[in-house]
């Protein structure tokens, strides 16, 4: 038995959980939690935020202003369904480590934690605005992800929220380390 393909209302769930998930992880941390890191190869929390920021600043332009360019797609309802469940599991898999494209490794690009924040924010709600105003209409445009194959619009709405979610538990892992700043 297949499952039905995600609906927008389903998206727009998924996206507000993730939302709360990534303001309840980085609010409670001080400023020196918030900047370290164990050695020059683990990410800070900075680095994550900074990292979740650009890719949703290019997923919601990808789902605004280039969305009519973007190849036309027409996958069948069961083939939407699997696409849809498969990048949960496959994004959430942190037992899978990925190298982030050059374009989207943290450099420092903001001034502050709240510049940070207000641009990740900002982001995922323009993806939701997305979802909101176009719905199903999204699932007729889409675009290769670097990792995981062709994704029509609404499962790159998708594709955020549960990217956000993934490093979230990469920042409970930093969080875990007995090194990790108490305060």
């Amino acid at each position: 038995m297949t499952t039905a393909p995600f609906s927008p209302d389903d998206v727009l769930a998924r996206l507000a959980e993730a939302r709360a998930e990534i303001i309840a992880s980085v609010e409670p941390l001080s400023d020196v939690q918030w900047a370290w890191s164990p050695d020059e190869s683990t990410w800070s929390a900075a680095h994550i935020v900074e990292h979740c920021a650009v890719v949703d600043r290019g997923t919601a332009k990808m789902l605004t202003e280039k969305f009519p360019t973007l190849e036309a797609v027409d996958f069948t309802p069961e083939q939407q369904a699997k696409k849809d469940a498969s990048i949960r599991v496959a994004v959430a898999n942190r037992g899978v480590k990925l190298e982030a494209p050059p374009r989207v490794v943290p450099s420092g690009r903001f001034a502050s934690r709240a510049d940070a924040m207000a641009a990740l924010l900002g982001a995922r709600d323009r993806i939701a605005d997305a979802v909101r105003t176009s719905g199903n209409a999204l699932r007729s445009r889409g675009a290769p992800h670097p990792f995981l194959g062709k994704f029509d619009g609404l499962q790159w709405a998708v594709f955020s929220a549960e990217h956000g979610a993934r490093h979230m538990s990469q920042l409970a892992e930093l969080r875990a380390q007995p090194e990790f700043p108490k305060a």
